[in-house]
């Protein structure tokens, strides 16, 4: 049975968009344009998810998600603007908002986030596991390594730390070790750090409690009483703050949680799974992330390997990508040519494996004729394929002016950007459309880069 999905934005453009492109995957879209009209259907049908715009006459996607939260069951909801503010992210998160786009995004990250939310249903909790369990694919040394890992620690109560590239699959990994636990009746709980605003942290991950601070209107369970029994993945670890980490290793240690502005403490029942794509044994070293969290962290660690360390796996890949597009899609199921494959073997991937299924969905999607994945229907970027004869595992070739190809491009991006941001004033949102990137975009490759305004590289 689809998911019923509410969307609400006065600009109906972008609403029939938006509705066409949740429909292709399979969802149930009940557009509006006045958000009283919405309200009253949410209520009367109670959807699986709200995505709202903020910005419109009459009443604000704010004053929605505010009547949302006296509903029961409270319908998930994510929000949506063009109109980019810290206050206005504090707020919608502190009513209860799941998720915060910045307007223009990808049609990506909207299926992203609305993905990331059904699978954990109304009020952050994950639905039962299904008795099939998807694990990471393939038959390489470096990814059988990973995958023992995992069998061998998934029943067991140890702390794990994944670590690897972005696009690696760790969030897969995490899911993975939880579906063979102990816990996999319990919630899974996935939490991404670096999307969580720094004086925002302390209340999403334990707590408040009703007056605690402005626009605390109701008492609230952090995400560890959510995944209470289960399991909590923190994503994107290494982005947390050192005030953020040393609060986060008291839990660790203790298995207590107090509530913002609450007396009385309890205690948490929750496995801790972590996943970065920073290297925290550096990071440590460079003072940026706690030792002892670290050592707390990582009693189990597991690497995820690049996809170029892997390119023998790239056949089993296509596989399951070419089936579960043509599924979600209602295509044809299509059969990659040994030329096709030979192909997506001579790339290099810097997106990993994220990158590999997004170009396998979009040639399951676009395919017109016949019933073979031809090497047309694969458009790959020039400036990052391998030339022939390369083993494809990310060597770099130099460039006539003797600086490595790959090396070239990421200093010309960074000369690019810093122009942007200087040309704009630092606005984030104007910086980013002369670029042609979305806001998060940016932000991606500022962190990427180590780029921060006053540190002298900006």
């Amino acid at each position: 049975m689809p998911n019923r999905i509410v969307l609400i934005d006065d600009e109906l453009k972008l609403l029939r968009a938006l509705k066409k492109a949740l429909e292709l995957d399979g969802h149930e879209v009940c557009e509006f344009s006045a958000p009283d009209q919405a309200l009253a259907f949410i209520i009367e049908r109670n959807p699986a998810l709200v995505i709202s715009d903020i910005r419109m006459p009459g009443m604000s996607g704010l004053d929605l998600l505010a009547k949302l939260g006296e509903l029961h069951p409270r319908p998930p909801c994510i929000l949506m603007t063009g109109y980019s503010s810290i206050e206005t992210a504090i707020t919608a998160v502190r009513l209860g908002a799941r998720d915060y786009l910045l307007k223009p995004f990808e049609i990506s990250d909207l299926r992203s986030a609305v993905r990331k939310v059904l699978d954990t249903g109304h009020n952050g909790i994950s639905e039962p596991v299904s008795q099939e369990i998807t694990k990471p694919a393939g038959r390489s040394e470096a990814i059988r390594k990973a995958i023992d890992l995992i069998e061998r620690v998934a029943d067991t109560e140890s702390t794990v730390l994944l670590q690897g590239e972005s696009g690696t699959g760790k969030e897969l990994a995490a899911r993975t070790l939880h579906a063979l636990s102990r816990r996999a009746s319990a919630p899974f709980i996935p939490v991404n750090c670096s999307a969580i605003p720094e004086n925002l942290v302390e209340s999403e991950l334990f707590g408040h409690v009703k007056g605690s601070f402005t626009g605390a209107f109701t008492d609230k369970d952090g995400l560890f009483h959510e995944a209470s029994g289960g399991t909590l993945f923190l994503d994107e670890i290494g982005d947390l703050a050192q005030s953020s980490q040393a609060k986060l290793l008291r839990v660790l240690q203790d298995g207590i949680v107090r509530k913002v502005g609450d007396t009385r403490a309890s205690a948490v029942d929750v496995r801790i799974i972590a996943a970065s794509n920073h290297d925290l044994r550096a990071e440590s070293i460079a003072g940026r992330f706690r030792e002892d969290l670290l050592y707390r962290l990582s009693v189990v660690e597991i690497r995820m390997p690049a996809l170029r360390e892997r390119p023998e796996d790239i056949p089993d890949l296509v596989t399951v990508f070419v089936k579960r597009s043509s599924e979600r899609h209602h295509r044809p199921l299509l059969i990659p040519s040994e030329a096709a494959l030979a192909k997506l073997a001579g790339y290099s991937w810097p997106g990993n494996v994220r990158e590999l299924e997004n170009v396998i969905e979009r040639a399951v999607i676009l395919k017109r004729l016949g019933s073979e994945l031809l090497p047309v229907d694969l458009p790959l970027p020039v400036d990052d394929s391998q030339p022939d004869g390369d083993d494809s595992r990310g060597t770099r070739h130099p460039s006539p002016g003797g600086v490595p190809l790959e090396e070239a491009r990421e200093q010309l991006e960074v000369e690019l950007i810093r122009s942007a941001l200087e040309a704009t004033g630092y606005n984030y949102s104007q910086a980013a459309e002369r670029l042609g990137l979305t806001r998060q975009n940016l932000h991606y490759k500022l962190k990427k880069y180590g780029l921060k305004k006053g540190d002298g590289k900006l």
